[in-house]
């Protein structure tokens, strides 16, 4: 199979890899993430890279060397930002974390603590924008309908009350 035909072997790959650590054969698991990260970066999946570049480093952490895990957190974040992958730059950013307060550097862990809390704050604000945005669409939108109706109730009664002049001129006007 040629390597632009390969989109759907990173995947199974990935799974492969998760049936090998339920097995407890980490260095398996590790393998087939390698070899999926190999493909995704010769297809040009960058967003696919990036999370197998974290599953690389959870493995690591898992089996406890952080340090080894730092390295892949660290790409899989610098691939997640520019493709506003945020949820994926926000887990990458706790597991590497975690992995600094695992080998004692807790300085850098409080770096990246302050990113991710940096990262989750923009979250905050630009969802809470968003709400509000629409919240003021749907104000501005049922505001137009009641004016719409207000008008139409207005048309109606002015017909009623021209219809009733007419009546009433039309009633005089016989005798």
């Amino acid at each position: 199979v040629a390597i632009k035909d390969s989109f759907g072997i990173p995947f199974a790959l990935n799974d492969l890899s998760e049936l090998a650590m339920r097995d407890g054969k980490v260095e398996t698991a590790k393998s087939y993430l390698v070899q999926s990260a190999d493909i995704r970066k010769a297809i040009g999946d960058s967003s696919g890279l990036a999370i197998t570049l974290n599953n690389i480093g959870e493995i690591y952490l898992m089996s406890q060397q952080p340090a080894k895990a730092v390295p892949f957190f660290e790409k899989s974040i610098k691939l997640s930002a520019p493709l506003k992958f945020v949820d994926l730059q926000r887990h990458s950013l706790d597991q590497i974390c975690i992995a600094y307060q695992q080998i004692g550097d807790y300085e850098s862990a409080y770096q990246k603590l302050i990113v991710s809390q940096q990262l989750n704050d923009s979250l905050y604000s630009e969802s809470k924008a968003k709400a509000i945005s629409e919240l003021q669409i749907k104000y501005e939108t049922e505001k137009k309908a009641q004016l719409i109706k207000n008008q139409e109730t207005a048309l109606q009664l002015q017909r009623l009350v021209g219809l009733s002049v007419l009546s009433i001129l039309l009633l005089f006007g016989s005798f």
